[in-house]
């Protein structure tokens, strides 16, 4: 890797908030990643 250099990733989750049922916060998975060290984390709704 190229000092300097930034990575991109993207991660696809399937079935999230399908069935109604235990939903997951979208403003709160972005946090979580966030805090794991993700920066500028966005969501998607397909």
């Amino acid at each position: 890797m190229i000092m300097g250099a930034k990575q991109t990733f993207f991660l696809f989750l399937r079935g999230i908030n399908v069935g109604g049922h235990h939903k997951v916060n979208m403003a709160d998975l972005r946090k979580l990643l966030g805090q794991i060290g993700f920066g500028k984390v966005q969501t998607f709704l397909n």
